[in-house]
């Protein structure tokens, strides 16, 4: 996209209700295809307009997009883009740049991007020791270099950088709650959140440890079950349909590999444990967006853990290295705060429904674009930044969005 046109506009968003897991009934496609269905609505089209389809889930179903367009009663009808978007936490801002790809080329006229779905299937240790699991692609730790040291599953290996970071820079576990008590209270005016309880400092640090430094209330609830979505389309589409159009701005992404193992020596680029490609993805949605962070009202930040919200702050640009933790005390991220993160309360209070969780915090910024969340509504809302990460905090994605 052109440094600061708008190009590219969120037009219909759609989300179902979350529920903790073990409902049946739902599959993660029937997830999908429902909050397809509301998107769709939501943007004044039909089922017939969607051209091209991205479903963002880790989803040991490869034909996984195949389910949710047949599962939409589109058979029979071909189309031009259908994509399961597989990179983990970060699947959105890929989807993104896909979708921009397609639409500014005329390849396709709306672009529906989905994710969410079954949420955590088992635990990772359990996942991880299957025969062949992971040549199979189902987890993300490497025998050769992860395994081996002992850490296993999310938590061990993120905790690694938050230890990191907490020698080098002194942050505090106060630090990372003040993190969640601030999401907590957003989720806690949101209806859909399955930890509606407001939280205290001293409620997290008296929490039941995981990973040290995290505290079970540090860590995402990866028990939902639950899909978003939204459409894009371009600036001449996007102006004749029901809603006033969101822009997308510039989007940013950049990959550098899944093992935390190469992390812990440092890459060849200067990137580490704590030195991360954010600051590259976001360098690259503000220089695509024509912004700066000062103009930013808001921030959805991809919220795995609580040092997952610090390390994008400081990455991103808007606090130094090493200054997060004092940036998140004093109330600075809650409604009403300086930077506003994670407004419907994130992943550590609303429930991970998977990889695919990524596309929440973009129905999110849209819905806080167009003044539409009520109880929760950031004052007088135009420019949100939408972050993401997966690796772990290997690959990051950035997204800047403002209002029409």
């Amino acid at each position: 996209m052109a440094q600061g046109q708008r190009e590219i506009a969120v037009v219909g968003v759609g989300g179902t209700t979350y529920h903790p897991r073990g409902i049946v009934g739902h599959s993660a496609v029937s997830y999908h295809a429902e909050a397809a269905a509301l998107a769709i609505e939501d943007a004044g089209l039909s089922k017939r307009d969607i051209d091209g389809i991205l479903v963002c889930e880790h989803s040991e179903d490869v034909k996984i997009a195949y389910r949710v367009f047949e599962n939409l009663g589109m058979s029979g009808r071909a189309k031009p883009l259908c994509l399961a978007i597989t990179n983990g936490g970060i699947a959105a801002a890929v989807a993104n740049k896909v979708a921009t790809w397609a639409l500014l080329s005329g390849e396709a006229n709306y672009v529906l991007v989905v994710g969410g779905g079954g949420g955590a299937r088992g635990r990772a240790s359990e996942r991880a020791t299957r025969p062949g699991a992971y040549m199979q692609g189902q987890h993300h730790f490497s025998w050769e270099f992860d395994v081996i040291y002992g850490p296993l599953g999310a938590p061990g290996f993120y905790a690694l950088h938050a230890q990191r970071h907490m020698h080098e820079y002194g942050t505090k576990p106060e630090h990372l709650a003040a993190v969640k008590v601030a999401s907590s209270k957003h989720g806690a005016l949101y209806p859909k959140t399955l930890l509606p309880q407001v939280v205290t400092i001293d409620d997290v640090l008296n929490s039941r440890y995981v990973a040290a430094p995290f505290h079970i209330l540090d860590c995402c609830y990866p028990t939902g079950r639950g899909s978003d979505a939204y459409i894009l389309t371009t600036a001449e589409r996007a102006r004749d349909l029901k809603h006033p159009p969101v822009w997308m701005l510039g989007v940013g992404q950049y990959h550098a590999g899944y093992h935390v193992g190469a992390l812990c020596t440092g890459w060849e680029d200067g990137h580490d444990l704590i030195r991360t490609n954010g600051r590259e993805a976001a360098d690259q949605a503000f220089g695509e967006a024509g912004v700066t962070r000062a103009d930013i009202d808001f921030a959805e930040l991809y919220d795995s853990f609580t040092m997952t919200v610090l390390m994008q702050l400081e990455d991103f640009g808007f606090c130094e290295k090493g200054e997060s933790g004092p940036f998140a005390e004093g109330g600075r991220l809650e409604l009403g705060g300086e930077l506003p993160v994670n407004t419907n309360g994130g992943m550590l209070n609303l429930g991970q429904t998977g990889v695919g969780s990524t596309v929440m915090f973009q129905t999110e910024a849209v819905e806080q674009l167009r003044h539409e969340a009520g109880p929760r509504q950031v004052r007088d809302a135009k420019l949100a930044v939408v972050g993401s990460v997966s690796g772990p905090m290997s690959n990051y994605g950035c997204t800047i969005l403002a209002q029409d």
